[in-house]
């Protein structure tokens, strides 16, 4: 059976190519559709990129916080059995038969009008074989006119040793520290005074 070809030449050539114009745009939409989802891709890393840096800064920031909330805890412990040691310490001196009450009111009674005390406190003897601490004295006093510093000074030390019932829970007396200095256009003397407690029969 034989075929017959009834389209103008023109038409035919048309025809005859469009398969190739078909090829060219599929083609075209393949790499469009490779270069969106290329582009689309590249688009997630850099946003998955930039989430990581954040929380990775986010867990930096979390990590310098717990480091410094541990130096924080290093320090409350340090103090807190500074604070264990103090309390052990004076837990030692109120099981002494010392009435402190009386122990300070006797001490008011003997400063010298020209002397104030400045601190009291507690110091935990290393030294073995020794009493349980000293108790420190911290203080100072103007000059008088008619009386030198180091007079109106050794009038106090005399004054602590030679009250029996106040100096008699109390081993020695030392002076650990004196100094002249001036303030507000006054010259007044500070001094440390030490006081080792007798050692304690049931140690």
């Amino acid at each position: 059976m034989t075929k017959i070809n009834l389209l103008p030449p023109k038409i035919k050539e048309i025809k005859e190519a469009r398969p190739s114009a078909f090829n060219t745009q599929i083609l075209l939409l393949f790499l469009f559709s490779f270069s969106l989802i290329f582009f689309l891709g590249g688009v997630y890393l850099k946003l998955e990129t930039m989430y990581r840096k954040k929380s990775l800064s986010h867990i930096i920031s979390q990590y310098q916080q717990a480091e410094i909330l541990v130096r924080k805890i290093n320090v409350l412990k340090q103090e807190q059995n500074r604070l264990t040691q103090q309390l052990k310490l004076f837990k030692g001196y109120l099981k002494r038969d010392i009435l402190w009450s009386e122990k300070l009111s006797q001490l008011r009674n003997l400063i010298p009008q020209e002397v104030w005390l400045t601190e009291l406190s507690f110091k935990k003897q290393p030294v073995k074989g020794s009493g349980s601490g000293n108790l420190y004295l911290k203080g100072g006093l103007t000059l008088q006119e008619k009386t030198s510093s180091i007079g109106t000074l050794t009038n106090f030390i005399n004054r602590l040793k030679g009250d029996q019932d106040f100096f008699a829970d109390f081993d020695n007396l030392i002076l650990a520290d004196s100094q002249t200095e001036t303030r507000k256009n006054i010259e007044i003397m500070t001094f440390i005074i030490e006081m080792p407690f007798k050692k304690n029969e049931d140690n």
